[in-house]
């Protein structure tokens, strides 16, 4: 057996056809040249002993790196590879060399390196950031690297500028990724400034409403929407999906996507009725296209159903959590965080319709799969663990109710501060069933 990096653990895994191995040696050898401990297989192996390589390298990698080409789309390991990384919750990073992305993994970010180009240096940034920092790399020394690779990709975007022109494709590719480098790192302001630019460059050479456009007008107001501009996001998606619906079709991936994050921002900006209604339809073509397991559709019929149970409806929020739950866990497993974030809803909409007890049994095996998977501390844990005691509290036992809100408020303030909304939520709820443990 001859494997590119053996007996590595925090690697990525790199999945691929057998046809496109060429290029994938090329990317292994570019990748640990950036610093990046990668692990693919070299020769075809054979039995349940290369079954189980494979299995180990996946389960002991920090990242996958699927080579996106019709030979992969049609390639049995491809998929059962995929299919095991998502299970085991890793981190998936596409590239698409040929073809269309894989239908799995079209919900994902992906990146272009058609021709057998290498990806940019937001690609690296991305993919390290997942991977855990060698021994002896600090967070100054880490914050050194990530500026490095910002200056790298300045020093490109001017080369480029003087080699092909200041809204070249090159510069402009150049310039979307710098963007997404300055939104990774935290420099919100920065990357909306960068990425706007580029729209307008690309509108005036390309057309407001060319699909390369579209894509960076999509980026833009997602970033925007982020920041806490919803109605401003929400005006700049109703335009793109205008766009898109007309030049890419109703029901194209990227119109759909931009369908469910006007929804999105729509709820966000108090627009209740409307996103519901657009939601019912998104989760229905998404059903038509993609079916009901794909991870897109499941993310649609979640919000929809959270929309729904916000709008006074907790019966048929419920109803629809319910099956959102038990699909993501076939696909994911039950202690996927999508999967949890889902449990977790169910189990507040079954608390809101007065079936405290099964309410109870969700939340305790979602504070318990949590704590397993993001540790005691973790936000959404601590998030779980507060309502879990809410609803223990809401069944009659103050007393215990109290009991658990006095260890979650104390982990809160610990963790989060004292000014924290989980921490006051905590420490609120604390007094309210204190003052109620006498009558049981």
């Amino acid at each position: 057996m001859s494997v590119y990096c053996a007996r590595v653990s925090g690697h990525a895994f790199i999945s691929y056809s057998r046809n496109d191995l060429a290029f994938v040696e090329r990317l292994a050898t570019f990748l640990t040249d950036a610093g990046v401990p990668v692990w693919f297989d070299r020769e075809i192996g054979h039995g349940e002993r290369w079954t189980r390589v494979i299995e180990e390298r996946i389960i002991s990698c920090s990242a996958m790196v699927v080579v996106m080409t019709p030979d992969a789309a049609e390639s049995h390991w491809v998929d059962i590879e995929v299919n095991h990384a998502m299970k085991q919750q890793k981190k998936i990073y596409p590239l698409l060399l040929k073809g269309e992305p894989l239908f799995i993994l079209n919900n994902l970010q992906l990146y272009d390196v058609s021709g057998g180009r290498m990806p940019g240096n937001a690609f690296v940034a991305r993919l390290r950031r997942g991977l855990p920092a060698p021994l002896g790399i600090d967070p100054v020394r880490a914050d050194a690297e990530t500026e490095d690779l910002m200056t790298e990709q300045r020093s490109l975007i001017a080369d480029l500028t003087r080699t092909k022109g200041r809204v070249s494709p090159e510069v402009l590719t150049a310039q979307k990724d710098l963007a997404a480098l300055l939104w990774d790192d935290g420099r919100a302001a920065e990357a909306i400034r960068v990425i706007r630019s580029v729209v307008a460059d690309r509108s005036r050479t390309l057309s407001a409403d060319h699909p390369e456009t579209l894509a960076c007008r999509h980026l833009h107001a997602f970033y925007i929407g982020e920041s806490g501009e919803a109605a401003d996001a929400v005006t700049r998606f109703r335009g793109i999906v205008s766009d898109r619906e007309r030049v890419l079709g109703r029901n194209h991936r990227e119109t759909l996507e931009s369908r469910h994050l006007l929804a999105f921002y729509l709820d966000l900006s108090g627009r209740r009725a409307e996103a519901t209604l657009i939601l019912r339809e998104v989760v229905a073509d998404r059903l038509l296209v993609l079916g009901s397991a794909h991870p897109d559709t499941m993310a649609s019929r979640h919000l929809l159903a959270a929309t729904v149970g916000a709008s006074g409806k907790p019966e048929e929020a419920a109803r629809m959590l319910d099956g959102v739950v038990a699909d993501r866990a076939a696909a994911f497993g039950a202690d996927h965080p999508d999967t949890m974030v889902s449990r977790h809803l169910l189990a507040y909409y079954l608390g809101e319709i007065g079936r405290r007890a099964d309410a109870i049994a969700q939340l305790r095996g979602v504070v318990t799969d949590r704590t397993r998977v993001h540790g005691v501390d973790h936000f959404q844990t601590l998030y779980s663990r507060h309502h879990l005691a809410c609803n223990i509290g809401e069944a009659g036992d103050n007393a215990e109710a109290a009991r658990l809100l006095r260890d979650v408020a104390s982990d809160c303030l610990r963790v989060l501060g004292a000014g924290h909304p989980q921490t006051l939520a905590s420490q609120q709820s604390l007094l309210h069933y204190a003052s109620r443990r006498d009558q049981r």
